[in-house]
Parts: C-alpha cells; structure tokens; sequence
C-alpha cells in the first residue's frame, strides 16, 4: 500500500477499492454534495494552481523589475562608455595642443640662443671695429706727430692714458 502524508487526494487505487469493496454488499446512495474528501481535493487543487499562478506572477513581476533595472544600467553604461570616449578625446586634443606649444616652446627658446648669439656677434665686431678704428687712429696720430707707435699688443692702445698724446711716452713698451 502506497501511503502520502497529508493530503486525502493522493490515496492509491488499492485503498480506494479496499475502501469501497468491503462494503460491497450494500451500495451507498450517490449524494448531490460531495464528499468532504472531494471538497478538500478541489480546495487543494485550487489553491495549489493558485499558488502556481501567484509564483508565475512573481516572477514575472521580478524578471521584468530585472529587465528594466538591466536596461537602466545597459543606458547608463552606454553613457558613461560615451563620456568616457569623450573625455579621451579631449585628453588626446590636450595632448597634441601641449605638443604642438612645446615644439613651439622649443623653436622659440632656440630662435632666441639664436638670436643672443649673433647680437653677441654683432656687438664683437663692433668692439672689434671699434678697437681697429682706435688702432687706426693712434697710428694717423703717431703719423702726423712723425713717429710710429709700437704697442706690444693691440689691447694696450684702449688701456687708461695709452692714447694721450701728453703722456711722457705714450708709445713705449712696457
């Protein structure tokens, strides 16, 4: 004999005939109401396919909440993946700006090296043309004066007194 705790609905064949196969002798008048077993079965089954529909809704209820709360972080992920893509732009364009101010930077420093060094050229030669028209000069004043300057070195023409023609012996060397 098969046997199921609890509910009335899952006796087996053999109880039911054992049940109503002992009293064969007398037959039981069918009723318009049903049994308390049959009433409790129904019950049953109705509660159970209403547990079975209230589960459906849950999850239905919970699989669309899903499904929107994924679609929510699908659209949010869409715009932090657009602001994200954005912002690299932005770094890239930062970037190459940068660059281009530094090469920028770089040519400017250089034309300026550049240009210190030929204004340091420019005022060499114009010290050095100056120094040759002192030279020249002294050497038209040593001329008419009639005698010929001889300074050991070009650089003692521009010292202090060296050119006055006052001075007790300004061509002598030292």
């Amino acid at each position: 004999m098969q046997k199921k705790l609890g509910f009335p609905i899952s006796k087996s064949l053999d109880q039911f005939k054992s049940l109503y196969g002992s009293i064969s002798a007398t037959p039981k008048p069918l009723s318009s109401r049903p049994s308390a077993d049959s009433v409790s079965s129904g019950s049953f089954a109705n509660l159970k396919l209403t547990a079975a529909e209230k589960d459906k809704e849950t999850l239905e209820y919970k699989l669309s909440a899903s499904s929107e709360a994924l679609d929510s972080l699908n659209k949010q992920m869409d715009g932090l993946s657009l602001k994200i893509d954005s912002a690299q732009e932005a770094i890239r364009s930062r970037d190459n700006e940068l660059e281009k101010l530094k090469f920028g930077t770089e040519e400017r420093e250089k034309f300026h090296r550049d240009e210190q060094c030929r204004v340091a050229n420019v005022i060499q030669e114009k010290v050095i043309l100056y120094m040759i028209f002192l030279f020249c000069t002294s050497l038209m004043q040593s001329i008419k004066g009639g005698g010929h300057p001889h300074p050991s070195n070009i650089g003692d023409l521009f010292s202090e007194g060296s050119l006055n023609p006052y001075a007790e012996d300004p061509y002598a060397f030292d």
